[in-house]
Protein backbone atom coordinates (compact mmCIF):
# COMPACT_ATOMS: atom_id res chain seq x y z
CA UNK A 1 0.00 0.00 0.00
CA UNK A 2 1.36 3.66 -1.03
CA UNK A 3 1.34 5.74 1.79
CA UNK A 4 -0.12 9.01 1.34
CA UNK A 5 1.88 12.09 0.09
CA UNK A 6 2.08 15.35 2.16
CA UNK A 7 2.71 18.17 -0.40
CA UNK A 8 3.66 21.59 0.97
CA UNK A 9 4.24 23.87 -1.82
CA UNK A 10 2.60 24.08 -5.37
CA UNK A 11 1.13 20.51 -5.59
CA UNK A 12 -1.07 22.08 -2.79
CA UNK A 13 -3.14 23.34 -5.46
CA UNK A 14 -5.81 20.71 -7.08
CA UNK A 15 -5.55 22.18 -10.27
CA UNK A 16 -1.64 21.47 -10.93
CA UNK A 17 -2.15 18.43 -8.95
CA UNK A 18 -4.52 16.85 -11.49
CA UNK A 19 -1.97 18.29 -14.31
CA UNK A 20 0.83 16.14 -13.02
CA UNK A 21 -1.01 13.43 -11.85
CA UNK A 22 -3.10 13.38 -15.59
CA UNK A 23 -6.15 12.75 -13.94
CA UNK A 24 -8.93 13.85 -11.65
CA UNK A 25 -8.61 13.72 -8.01
CA UNK A 26 -11.74 13.61 -5.95
CA UNK A 27 -12.13 16.27 -3.34
CA UNK A 28 -12.33 13.45 -0.60
CA UNK A 29 -8.70 12.30 -1.45
CA UNK A 30 -7.29 16.01 -0.03
CA UNK A 31 -6.74 16.15 3.98
CA UNK A 32 -5.64 19.60 5.22
CA UNK A 33 -2.86 18.85 7.81
CA UNK A 34 0.92 20.59 9.08
CA UNK A 35 4.05 19.56 9.94
CA UNK A 36 5.34 20.44 12.53
CA UNK A 37 8.89 21.59 13.28
CA UNK A 38 9.12 22.64 9.85
CA UNK A 39 9.14 25.89 7.84
CA UNK A 40 8.45 26.38 3.98
CA UNK A 41 11.53 28.17 2.28
CA UNK A 42 12.56 28.59 -1.25
CA UNK A 43 15.67 26.98 -2.83
CA UNK A 44 17.84 28.86 -4.65
CA UNK A 45 17.06 31.36 -7.78
CA UNK A 46 14.38 29.10 -8.91
CA UNK A 47 12.70 29.84 -5.27
CA UNK A 48 11.12 26.18 -5.46
CA UNK A 49 9.68 25.18 -1.78
CA UNK A 50 11.36 22.92 0.27
CA UNK A 51 10.85 21.57 3.76
CA UNK A 52 13.43 23.14 6.42
CA UNK A 53 13.04 21.50 10.10
CA UNK A 54 12.70 24.66 12.33
CA UNK A 55 11.35 24.10 16.05
CA UNK A 56 8.32 25.97 17.20
CA UNK A 57 7.43 26.64 13.57
CA UNK A 58 4.76 24.33 11.39
CA UNK A 59 4.54 23.79 7.32
CA UNK A 60 0.82 24.06 6.04
CA UNK A 61 0.05 21.70 3.13
CA UNK A 62 -2.38 18.88 2.41
CA UNK A 63 -2.35 15.21 2.56
CA UNK A 64 -3.07 13.07 -0.58
CA UNK A 65 -4.37 9.61 -0.36
CA UNK A 66 -4.92 6.66 -2.77
CA UNK A 67 -2.20 7.37 -4.78
CA UNK A 68 -1.13 4.94 -7.26
CA UNK A 69 2.02 3.26 -8.50
CA UNK A 70 1.17 5.28 -11.68
CA UNK A 71 0.87 8.34 -10.21
CA UNK A 72 4.09 8.47 -8.04
CA UNK A 73 6.20 7.70 -11.15
CA UNK A 74 4.60 10.95 -12.62
CA UNK A 75 5.39 12.93 -9.54
CA UNK A 76 8.43 11.78 -9.39
CA UNK A 77 9.09 12.99 -12.91
CA UNK A 78 7.69 16.44 -11.93
CA UNK A 79 10.06 16.83 -9.13
CA UNK A 80 12.74 15.58 -11.18
CA UNK A 81 16.62 15.49 -9.20
CA UNK A 82 15.38 18.39 -6.74
CA UNK A 83 13.77 16.15 -4.72
CA UNK A 84 13.27 12.41 -3.30
CA UNK A 85 10.64 10.67 -1.17
CA UNK A 86 11.02 10.83 2.38
CA UNK A 87 8.99 9.49 5.44
CA UNK A 88 6.96 12.27 7.84
CA UNK A 89 4.54 12.62 10.22
CA UNK A 90 2.32 15.38 9.77
CA UNK A 91 -1.12 15.83 11.94
CA UNK A 92 -4.89 16.74 10.37
CA UNK A 93 -7.85 17.19 12.11
CA UNK A 94 -8.38 13.49 12.53
CA UNK A 95 -5.17 13.09 14.53
CA UNK A 96 -1.56 12.15 13.48
CA UNK A 97 -0.69 11.04 9.75
CA UNK A 98 2.24 8.58 8.43
CA UNK A 99 2.95 10.25 4.99
CA UNK A 100 5.52 10.50 2.39
CA UNK A 101 6.79 14.15 1.07
CA UNK A 102 9.59 15.38 -1.54
CA UNK A 103 12.46 16.07 0.36
CA UNK A 104 14.65 18.77 -1.24
CA UNK A 105 18.09 16.54 -2.38
CA UNK A 106 20.40 19.54 -1.74
CA UNK A 107 20.98 19.91 -5.61
CA UNK A 108 19.89 23.87 -5.47
CA UNK A 109 21.17 25.86 -2.55
CA UNK A 110 19.10 26.26 0.37
CA UNK A 111 17.81 29.97 1.24
CA UNK A 112 16.09 31.28 4.97
CA UNK A 113 13.45 33.23 2.36
CA UNK A 114 9.77 32.12 3.10
CA UNK A 115 7.82 30.41 0.34
CA UNK A 116 4.37 32.13 0.04
CA UNK A 117 1.81 29.61 -1.47
CA UNK A 118 -0.96 33.22 -2.12
CA UNK A 119 1.33 34.92 -4.11
CA UNK A 120 2.53 31.74 -6.04
CA UNK A 121 -1.37 31.82 -6.61
CA UNK A 122 -1.39 35.16 -7.13
CA UNK A 123 1.57 35.57 -9.50
CA UNK A 124 3.10 31.91 -10.85
CA UNK A 125 0.25 29.45 -11.13
CA UNK A 126 -0.74 30.67 -14.43
CA UNK A 127 3.02 29.63 -16.20
CA UNK A 128 3.11 26.90 -13.55
CA UNK A 129 0.49 24.92 -15.12
CA UNK A 130 1.31 25.53 -18.98
CA UNK A 131 5.03 24.29 -17.73
CA UNK A 132 3.61 21.19 -16.05
CA UNK A 133 1.12 20.88 -19.14
CA UNK A 134 4.59 20.54 -21.23
CA UNK A 135 6.70 19.12 -18.98
CA UNK A 136 4.01 16.01 -18.23
CA UNK A 137 3.80 15.40 -22.04
CA UNK A 138 7.15 14.22 -22.44
CA UNK A 139 7.39 11.74 -19.60
CA UNK A 140 7.26 9.16 -22.28
CA UNK A 141 9.98 10.08 -24.25
CA UNK A 142 12.50 12.48 -22.34
CA UNK A 143 13.64 10.11 -19.76
CA UNK A 144 13.79 11.61 -16.29
CA UNK A 145 17.38 11.56 -15.68
CA UNK A 146 17.43 14.02 -19.10
CA UNK A 147 14.28 15.65 -17.83
CA UNK A 148 16.33 18.87 -16.24
CA UNK A 149 18.08 20.33 -19.58
CA UNK A 150 14.43 20.79 -21.10
CA UNK A 151 12.70 22.57 -18.47
CA UNK A 152 14.07 25.85 -18.91
CA UNK A 153 12.73 26.18 -22.67
CA UNK A 154 9.62 24.86 -21.43
CA UNK A 155 8.93 27.48 -18.93
CA UNK A 156 9.69 30.26 -21.43
CA UNK A 157 7.48 28.63 -23.50
CA UNK A 158 4.96 28.58 -21.09
CA UNK A 159 5.60 32.24 -20.11
CA UNK A 160 5.09 33.17 -23.66
CA UNK A 161 1.40 31.00 -24.18
CA UNK A 162 0.52 33.10 -20.83
CA UNK A 163 1.28 36.31 -22.16
CA UNK A 164 -0.48 35.84 -25.15
CA UNK A 165 -3.50 34.48 -23.46
CA UNK A 166 -3.77 37.68 -21.64
CA UNK A 167 -3.13 40.44 -24.73
CA UNK A 168 -5.87 42.21 -26.25
CA UNK A 169 -5.85 41.49 -30.00
CA UNK A 170 -6.00 44.50 -32.32
CA UNK A 171 -9.03 44.41 -34.51
CA UNK A 172 -11.62 46.82 -36.07
CA UNK A 173 -9.36 47.94 -38.84
CA UNK A 174 -7.75 45.37 -41.05
CA UNK A 175 -8.84 42.02 -39.99
CA UNK A 176 -12.04 40.14 -39.44
CA UNK A 177 -12.21 39.98 -35.73
CA UNK A 178 -11.62 35.75 -35.42
CA UNK A 179 -10.27 34.30 -32.38
CA UNK A 180 -9.31 31.19 -31.10
CA UNK A 181 -13.14 29.71 -31.10
CA UNK A 182 -12.40 29.77 -34.79
CA UNK A 183 -9.57 26.76 -34.71
CA UNK A 184 -10.24 23.61 -33.49
CA UNK A 185 -7.10 21.69 -31.90
CA UNK A 186 -7.14 18.17 -32.94
CA UNK A 187 -3.68 17.28 -31.87
CA UNK A 188 -0.27 18.15 -30.74
CA UNK A 189 2.82 16.52 -31.39
CA UNK A 190 6.43 17.65 -29.99
CA UNK A 191 9.05 15.51 -31.80
CA UNK A 192 11.98 18.12 -30.89
CA UNK A 193 12.27 19.55 -27.35
CA UNK A 194 15.62 21.54 -26.32
CA UNK A 195 15.76 25.27 -25.53
CA UNK A 196 13.74 25.54 -28.76
CA UNK A 197 10.91 23.05 -29.49
CA UNK A 198 9.46 21.87 -32.53
CA UNK A 199 5.46 21.53 -32.51
CA UNK A 200 3.05 19.73 -35.32
CA UNK A 201 -0.31 20.77 -34.76
CA UNK A 202 -3.20 19.04 -36.91
CA UNK A 203 -5.73 21.49 -36.67
CA UNK A 204 -8.60 22.65 -38.54
CA UNK A 205 -9.94 26.60 -38.66
CA UNK A 206 -12.59 28.41 -40.00
CA UNK A 207 -12.36 29.33 -43.78
CA UNK A 208 -13.17 32.95 -45.07
CA UNK A 209 -15.94 31.45 -47.74
CA UNK A 210 -17.87 29.67 -44.52
CA UNK A 211 -17.55 26.56 -43.10
CA UNK A 212 -14.30 24.78 -41.18
CA UNK A 213 -11.09 23.64 -43.23
CA UNK A 214 -10.04 19.85 -43.17
CA UNK A 215 -7.56 18.38 -40.62
CA UNK A 216 -4.51 19.82 -41.87
CA UNK A 217 -0.94 19.57 -40.41
CA UNK A 218 1.27 22.73 -39.65
CA UNK A 219 4.45 22.85 -38.21
CA UNK A 220 5.80 25.67 -35.50
CA UNK A 221 9.03 26.31 -33.97
CA UNK A 222 8.33 28.06 -30.38
CA UNK A 223 11.15 30.01 -29.22
CA UNK A 224 9.50 31.64 -26.56
CA UNK A 225 9.13 35.81 -26.66
CA UNK A 226 11.68 38.33 -27.61
CA UNK A 227 12.65 41.37 -26.99
CA UNK A 228 15.31 44.07 -28.86
CA UNK A 229 16.61 46.97 -28.05
CA UNK A 230 19.22 49.60 -29.72
CA UNK A 231 20.39 52.51 -27.09
CA UNK A 232 20.47 56.01 -29.01
CA UNK A 233 22.94 58.59 -27.45
CA UNK A 234 20.73 61.79 -28.31
CA UNK A 235 23.71 64.21 -27.44
CA UNK A 236 26.47 62.27 -29.85
CA UNK A 237 23.64 61.03 -32.31
CA UNK A 238 25.31 57.71 -31.92
CA UNK A 239 24.24 54.41 -31.21
CA UNK A 240 24.91 50.73 -29.91
CA UNK A 241 24.77 47.89 -31.89
CA UNK A 242 26.17 44.43 -31.42
CA UNK A 243 28.15 41.40 -33.27
CA UNK A 244 27.65 37.86 -32.63
CA UNK A 245 27.73 34.60 -34.86
CA UNK A 246 24.95 33.37 -35.87
CA UNK A 247 24.26 29.50 -36.10
CA UNK A 248 20.92 29.92 -38.34
CA UNK A 249 23.06 32.10 -40.90
CA UNK A 250 25.60 29.50 -41.14
CA UNK A 251 23.19 26.99 -41.54
CA UNK A 252 21.75 28.59 -44.33
CA UNK A 253 25.55 28.72 -45.67
CA UNK A 254 25.91 32.24 -45.47
CA UNK A 255 29.89 33.46 -46.10
CA UNK A 256 29.43 35.63 -43.03
CA UNK A 257 27.66 34.16 -40.16
CA UNK A 258 28.12 36.69 -38.00
CA UNK A 259 25.78 39.74 -37.70
CA UNK A 260 24.99 43.46 -36.91
CA UNK A 261 22.27 43.37 -34.72
CA UNK A 262 19.85 44.94 -32.28
CA UNK A 263 20.56 43.83 -28.59
CA UNK A 264 18.43 41.36 -27.95
CA UNK A 265 16.88 38.54 -25.42
CA UNK A 266 14.59 35.83 -24.31
CA UNK A 267 11.62 36.87 -21.36
CA UNK A 268 12.64 34.21 -19.78
CA UNK A 269 10.94 35.52 -16.32
CA UNK A 270 7.84 37.25 -15.66
CA UNK A 271 8.76 40.50 -16.59
CA UNK A 272 7.48 43.35 -18.80
CA UNK A 273 9.18 43.45 -22.39
CA UNK A 274 10.59 46.78 -20.75
CA UNK A 275 12.21 45.28 -18.20
CA UNK A 276 13.79 42.60 -20.00
CA UNK A 277 15.18 44.67 -22.10
CA UNK A 278 16.76 47.06 -19.77
CA UNK A 279 18.38 43.67 -18.52
CA UNK A 280 19.81 42.93 -21.88
CA UNK A 281 21.13 46.46 -22.15
CA UNK A 282 23.22 45.58 -18.90
CA UNK A 283 23.88 41.97 -20.13
CA UNK A 284 25.18 42.59 -23.54
CA UNK A 285 26.06 46.07 -23.57
CA UNK A 286 27.20 47.27 -20.02
CA UNK A 287 24.51 49.82 -20.22
CA UNK A 288 22.02 51.29 -17.56
CA UNK A 289 19.51 53.05 -19.68
CA UNK A 290 17.30 55.89 -18.93
CA UNK A 291 14.20 56.71 -20.58
CA UNK A 292 12.83 53.45 -23.35
CA UNK A 293 10.10 53.67 -26.37
CA UNK A 294 8.35 51.02 -27.61
CA UNK A 295 8.57 50.84 -31.43
CA UNK A 296 6.66 47.38 -32.71
CA UNK A 297 5.75 44.16 -31.25
CA UNK A 298 5.21 41.46 -33.61
CA UNK A 299 6.02 38.19 -35.28
CA UNK A 300 9.38 37.72 -37.14
CA UNK A 301 8.44 34.93 -39.12
CA UNK A 302 5.17 33.90 -38.77
CA UNK A 303 4.65 31.09 -41.08
CA UNK A 304 6.35 28.78 -39.17
CA UNK A 305 8.37 30.72 -35.78
CA UNK A 306 6.02 31.39 -32.64
CA UNK A 307 8.88 34.66 -31.99
CA UNK A 308 6.72 37.38 -31.04
CA UNK A 309 9.39 40.49 -30.54
CA UNK A 310 9.26 43.88 -28.56
CA UNK A 311 11.15 46.58 -30.58
CA UNK A 312 12.62 49.44 -27.67
CA UNK A 313 15.16 52.27 -28.20
CA UNK A 314 16.52 53.40 -25.21
CA UNK A 315 17.89 56.61 -23.72
CA UNK A 316 22.15 56.11 -23.24
CA UNK A 317 25.39 57.83 -22.38
CA UNK A 318 27.14 56.17 -25.16
CA UNK A 319 30.68 57.75 -24.47
CA UNK A 320 33.43 55.18 -23.80
CA UNK A 321 30.89 52.16 -24.36
CA UNK A 322 31.72 49.03 -25.85
CA UNK A 323 33.51 45.54 -25.48
CA UNK A 324 33.04 42.40 -25.49
CA UNK A 325 29.77 40.44 -23.32
CA UNK A 326 27.94 37.91 -22.99
CA UNK A 327 26.66 35.11 -20.50
CA UNK A 328 29.33 31.94 -19.93
CA UNK A 329 26.66 29.78 -19.25
CA UNK A 330 24.77 30.71 -23.01
CA UNK A 331 28.26 30.64 -24.49
CA UNK A 332 27.64 34.06 -25.71
CA UNK A 333 30.50 35.75 -27.54
CA UNK A 334 28.96 39.15 -28.24
CA UNK A 335 30.77 42.34 -28.93
CA UNK A 336 28.88 45.48 -28.35
CA UNK A 337 29.95 48.92 -30.36
CA UNK A 338 28.94 52.08 -31.61
CA UNK A 339 28.57 54.17 -34.38
CA UNK A 340 26.82 57.15 -35.39
CA UNK A 341 23.29 57.38 -36.51
CA UNK A 342 24.80 57.89 -40.19
CA UNK A 343 26.99 54.85 -40.50
CA UNK A 344 24.35 52.67 -38.85
CA UNK A 345 21.92 53.77 -41.47
CA UNK A 346 24.34 53.17 -44.93
CA UNK A 347 25.40 49.84 -43.32
CA UNK A 348 21.44 49.17 -43.93
CA UNK A 349 21.47 50.09 -47.04
CA UNK A 350 24.21 48.70 -48.39
CA UNK A 351 23.09 45.03 -46.59
CA UNK A 352 25.55 44.90 -44.12
CA UNK A 353 22.64 45.07 -41.62
CA UNK A 354 20.74 42.35 -42.46
CA UNK A 355 19.07 41.34 -39.47
CA UNK A 356 15.43 42.29 -38.99
CA UNK A 357 15.02 43.76 -35.78
CA UNK A 358 18.00 46.23 -36.18
CA UNK A 359 16.62 47.39 -39.86
CA UNK A 360 13.19 47.90 -38.86
CA UNK A 361 14.75 49.52 -35.79
CA UNK A 362 17.37 52.01 -37.71
CA UNK A 363 14.64 53.29 -40.16
CA UNK A 364 12.42 53.76 -37.52
CA UNK A 365 15.00 56.17 -35.81
CA UNK A 366 15.34 57.57 -39.61
CA UNK A 367 11.79 59.18 -39.00
CA UNK A 368 12.03 59.68 -35.12
CA UNK A 369 15.17 60.52 -34.18
CA UNK A 370 15.11 64.57 -34.17
CA UNK A 371 12.04 64.32 -31.71
CA UNK A 372 14.49 61.98 -29.50
CA UNK A 373 17.14 64.71 -29.70
CA UNK A 374 14.52 67.74 -28.49
CA UNK A 375 12.89 65.03 -25.99
CA UNK A 376 15.67 63.38 -24.52
CA UNK A 377 18.81 65.63 -25.46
Amino acid sequence: MIAPLFFFGSLRDRDLLEVVLGRNVEPTDLVSAEAGGFRTLQLGAEAYPYLAPAAGHSAVGVVVQNLTPADISRLEYFEEAEYGLAPIDVRAADGLIAAQFFKSTDKLPATEIPWDFAAWLRDEKPVAMEAARELMAHIDIVPLEESDRIWHGIKIRALMRVRAAAEVPVTGGLRTGRGPGDVISEEIGRPYTEYFAIEEHRLRHRLFNGGMSAPIQRTAVTSGDAVTIVPYDPTSDRVMLIEQFRAAMFARGDTCPWGIEAIAGRIDKELSAEACARREAEEEGGLTLGRVEQIAAYYSSPGFVAEHITSFVGEADLLGSGGVFGLDVENEDIRAFTCTFDEAMAAVERGEINNAPAVLTIQWLALNRQRLKADWG
